[in-house]
């Protein structure tokens, strides 16, 4: 038996010792052996060969076959690796290349039959737009404006009957311009177009955070009236909608697709040729699909129209991957179904995610990657204890084809989400997780722009046990910023708010309201919006009776909206600063996002208290790390004299996010310089002076910087006081633990006259 065991020792540790690697080229052949010499023609060819230690080393080109692996295994200490082979561009692609005869068809369209159906098209990288109406693209970012890619509808609403007496109801639809439409924007009706469109597509944003799109019924041009099928829609208050299809095809770079007859129409600019262009059409919604797999990591290698799935994994990585264009609805076939409405590996309508059946920490990492024009959620992350960190993600779902409410990013208990930047979203709900999740360090802006009701970050009734939300900056949001939701019958528990900054919410209208109960809220910062403590809502019993309220500093604290007075909230409250523009008059510069308590500050200044743990309202609440400078926690969500500045959001690897920030005209003269650190860097070195070409010149002749320090650790730098109107520039390069230097952007700011 020993002998055996010996032997059976000796085979693993020279399988261990001969771990190979296999190469991959577009021009490479599955016949190959996968030497680097004579490399693989597919990823698929190479996972079959590939074994616990093994690397999938991938060349750069584009590849359009898809990899789908099952049961592949790699161990802790023995890992599975697909990478770009050094720094080579490595895409992954879900499109085919729109070979066919085009033949004019009318009003300078063309028209083509082609063998596949597709439900997204480009040009080069570039998309193009479906045929809509109102006009508006995504290229030029008009279809993020309401007032200009939407319709509004006459129906109003009765508070006291709670109806409706509008020509518009469910199943009707009676057209009007948005309220103050000004003549030549968006300004012509639907009867004014003379178009019938019946058989066309309406996207329906009729229930608030809810948005169907519906084929039209019936409808007669020069008429302001269509119908569709109200089965299983709602409608609430505020309606916009717009229309997909053939009969709105009148603009240059539009498109429509009749999966029917497969018949593509695209009308290109003036005097272009369509077969001279390259054309791509949508033909995949996964280039990578794993199910049952665990160890294996995916690096480097990017995914254009199209993106990856993976079901029932574990200790999976997907890193440093640029997903371009990853989904979208595919309403020119015919197909209305939300996001995220069936187990992901079985959806119709595919959206990027992570997903596992039961209980368990399987943690799956989505690392230093970019989900960009995902006209869908990003990404849903539903298995627990797993993480997305330090990502990129922006332009998300501008044609709503899901429930708003489950989130751009949603996701399962026990889910991390660290470190990342999101803006410019449709759905009316941002980070939206399962219970006992994580939400730390992220930076969102630009969020809910399409829909009506929800929050930036919103934590549902049953997802507050046990979650944390700290450090975050939320701000030019639409809606809301935060939320602890409830329902009307129930309300949640044991959520933690801590350290985190809301600014600009809705114009200065908007809020955060925390429902609930046995909450933490502490040492947050809130100005230009309100912080509401409701004490009820709906049937529920009492809020916040045993809530805890402390250490925060809030322009405007409210029971529930801006209508009602402070004296309505139950929550315990203690060693709070608030009041109109209280936040103006004791941070250092919070419209450059200098949110520090400026020196005179103290009634901030050590004056809050510590949260022990014997004082938490609920059993659950995680208590965040307290670090403070001084002999008692400031008030608010930064410490006077730390050496560091916390910034949330990703990480480049060069420096980013310049505090004050790039082009700033409103500058104090005793400013000091921030940062948000590039990734993995050692230290970083400041260079500030009067022009531009000082800045650049600073690795050859630094005499003439005004201020300047090498090997700083933290991200902060005093340059001394600087001058009444002047303008100034600095960069801030960082230096790699191995000594490589990565040059910063020349940034540049003035001095308040």
């Amino acid at each position: 038996m020993r002998i055996v065991i010996v032997i059976c020792l000796l085979a693993i540790q020279m399988r261990l010792a001969c771990a190979a690697e296999y190469y991959v080229s577009v021009d490479g052949d599955d016949k190959n052996s996968g030497a680097i010499g004579q490399p693989l023609g597919t990823l698929k060819a190479a996972a079959s060969k590939l074994r616990p230690g093994d690397t999938c080393c991938v060349r750069g080109g584009t590849y359009f076959q898809p990899l789908e692996i099952d049961g592949l295994r790699g161990t802790a200490k023995s890992l599975i690796v697909f990478r770009a082979y050094k720094d080579e561009t490595v895409v992954l692609d879900g499109t085919v290349r729109i070979n066919a005869q085009w033949t004019p068809w009318k009003d300078s369209i063309f028209q083509a039959s082609i063998r596949e159906d597709i439900w997204q098209l480009f040009d080069g990288r570039k998309p193009l737009d479906l045929a809509r109406w109102p006009n508006a693209s995504v290229n030029d970012g008009t279809v993020w404006d309401t007032k200009v890619s939407t319709r509004s509808t006459d129906r109003n609403w009765n508070n006291k009957l709670g109806r409706s007496d509008s020509i518009t109801q469910q199943g009707v639809i009676f057209d009007q311009n948005h309220p103050g439409t000004q003549l030549g924007i968006n300004s012509e009706t639907l009867a004014e177009t003379g178009i019938d469109f019946t058989g066309a597509v309406a996207v329906l944003n009729i229930g608030h955070w809810r948005t169907w799109a519906r084929p039209i019924l019936s409808h007669k041009g020069e008429s302001n009236r269509f119908t569709y099928d109200p089965s299983q829609t709602s409608m609430l208050k505020f309606l916009e909608y717009y229309i997909f299809g053939l009969p709105a095809l009148d603009l240059e770079n539009e498109w429509w697709f009749n999966s029917a007859t497969k018949t593509i129409y695209f009308k290109p600019e003036s005097g272009a040729d369509p077969a001279r262009l390259l054309l791509n059409g949508k033909v995949r919604d996964y280039n990578f699909r794993a199910t049952d797999c665990a160890h294996i990591h995916f690096i480097g290698i990017d995914f254009f129209s199209t993106s990856f799935g993976l079901t029932d994994c574990s200790n999976m990585l997907i890193e440093d991957c640029q997903l371009l264009y990853p989904s979208t609805h595919k309403f020119v076939l015919g197909e209305f179904e939300w996001f995220g409405t069936k187990p992901p590996a079985a959806t119709d309508n595919a959206m990027t995610f992570i997903y596992n059946s039961g209980d368990g920490a399987f943690s799956n990492v989505i690392r230093n990657c970019s989900i960009e024009y995902a006209n869908s959620p990003a990404i849903g992350i539903f298995n627990p204890g797993s993480m997305l960190e330090n990502c990129y993600i922006h332009d998300v779902e501008w044609d709503m084809n899901s429930s708003g409410g489950s989130g751009s990013i949603p996701g399962g208990p026990e889910t991390t989400v660290r470190n990342c930047t999101i803006h410019t979203t449709g759905g009316s709900e941002g980070i939206r997780l399962g219970s006992r999740s994580t939400i730390e360090g992220n930076r969102l802006y630009n969020t809910s722009l399409l829909q009506h009701d929800g929050s930036a970050i919103n934590i549902g009734t049953p997802s507050q046990p046990g979650t944390m939300v700290r450090q975050n900056w939320i701000y030019d949001t639409n809606r809301q910023a935060m939320r602890l939701d409830s329902t009307a019958s129930r309300f949640g528990t044991n959520a933690s708010v801590f350290r985190n900054v809301f600014f600009n919410v809705d114009g200065g209208q908007g809020g955060n309201k925390f429902k609930g109960d046995y909450h933490l809220f502490a040492n947050n910062t809130a100005f230009d919006c309100f912080v509401a403590i409701p004490k009820g809502f709906g049937s529920t019993d009492v809020h916040n009776r045993h809530s805890l309220v402390r250490n925060n500093l809030v322009d405007l604290l409210v029971e529930w909206n801006l209508t009602n007075r402070i004296e309505g909230i139950t929550a315990r409250m203690d060693n709070n600063v608030h009041g109109q523009s209280s936040a103006r008059r004791l941070l250092r510069d919070p419209d450059n996002f200098d949110f520090r308590p400026h020196d005179d500050a103290s009634e901030l200044i050590d004056s809050g208290a510590p949260i022990r743990r014997s004082e938490l309202p609920g059993e659950k609440i995680r208590l965040p790390k307290q670090a403070f400078v001084g002999i008692s926690p400031d008030i608010g969500a930064y410490e006077y004299g730390d050496a560091t500045y916390w910034i949330p959001g990703c990480r480049l690897p060069k420096a980013s996010f310049p505090v004050p920030p790039n082009r700033s005209q409103t500058v104090k003269v005793d400013a000091d310089l921030m940062w948000l650190q590039g990734r993995d860097a050692a230290s970083h070195d400041v260079l500030v002076a009067r022009t531009r070409e000082e800045v650049e010149l600073a690795g050859s002749d630094s005499s003439h910087l005004i201020a300047s320090e090498i090997g700083i650790k933290n991200n902060l730098f005093d340059p001394g006081k600087l001058e009444h109107g002047q303008t100034y520039y600095w960069r801030v390069d960082v230096i790699k633990q191995n000594g490589k230097r990565i040059n910063g952007d020349i940034w540049a700011f003035r001095v308040k006259p």
